[in-house]
């Protein structure tokens, strides 16, 4: 299930290779929960679909997002449509692999790679979940659902694979039943993977995506508030500009960078991260 993605990791060389190893016993853990959490997920997604929301929530309740509930740095989920609702049915359905997983001769990592190394377990565990979500039919269910930590912050969308402040969900807060995602079609794990990174804001980070189909290969590229798009011979290079009072181009940079390979994707290219220069 993660072979090419654990793949993709190890080229881009930013982690020892016994964190690597650890990496390797977190998937196999996740791997080995799939079917026990596609099941649940599958009765979640019928039992919070739209038309239900009415029968679940509170009579002075509007809520139209379904959260999936977790700690800062822990990986169990329970769900709730808001905080005081939480479903005890599925409690901890998504057990934390902190109090479950055994790690081969586990090592703190180096100093030098803990962020790469903790930024690479939200990634996994995000298209693990996301995966699973979308296989278990999650769009159909016609609402917004993301996580939430620490009973505060919304963090990672599953209906198009993004964080909050990029996420179009983010706002659909009207008492309808919306498109439950914004794909044409289902995405691979390794596209998932991609759309997990949340660096496109970050000064100097870099983030490459190849896109094939059609016989043909163009790259999106994001860096600072610059984007590139390369066909063929042809580089269509933008410095996005800030659209309001205070610089923001990196943030247009981004949502032009996410709308652009949207739009890819639902013309038939098929999307992989590639390792920054």
């Amino acid at each position: 299930m993660f072979e090419g993605i654990l793949k993709h990791i190890e080229q881009e060389n930013r982690i020892s290779s016994t964190s690597l190893v650890m990496l390797n016993d977190l998937c196999q853990f996740w791997t080995n929960e799939s079917a026990t959490v596609s099941d649940k997920l599958r009765q979640l997604n019928e039992k919070y679909k739209f038309e239900n929301l009415i029968k679940l929530r509170r009579a002075d309740s509007f809520e139209t997002h379904l959260y999936y509930w977790k700690d800062i740095g822990q990986y169990g989920l329970t769900p709730a449509i808001e905080d005081h609702d939480i479903d005890m049915d599925f409690m901890l359905f998504v057990r934390d692999f902190y109090d479950n997983a055994t790690f081969s001769n586990y090592v703190e990592p180096k100093n030098d790679e803990l962020d790469y190394y903790f930024e690479y377990i939200d990634r996994l565990f995000y298209t693990w979940f996301s995966y699973l979500w979308q296989e278990s039919e999650g769009p159909k269910s016609g609402i917004p659902t993301c996580t939430v930590e620490n009973n505060s912050s919304i963090m990672f969308y599953f209906n198009d694979f993004l964080w909050d402040g990029f996420s179009t969900y983010l706002d659909k807060r009207e008492n309808k039943r919306v498109e439950g995602t914004i794909f044409n079609r289902k995405l691979e794990i390794e596209e998932i993977y991609a759309r997990t990174n949340r660096n496109f804001k970050w000064k100097d980070r870099e983030i490459i995506w190849e896109f094939e189909g059609f016989n043909e290969i163009t790259t999106l590229t994001i860096k600072n508030n610059v984007t590139k798009n390369q066909m063929r011979a042809r580089i269509d290079e933008i410095e996005h500009t800030p659209n309001k009072d205070y610089d923001n181009s990196n943030e247009v940079a981004a949502k032009y960078f996410i709308n652009k390979s949207n739009d890819l994707i639902n013309h038939g290219w098929k999307l992989k991260e590639k390792k920054s220069r």
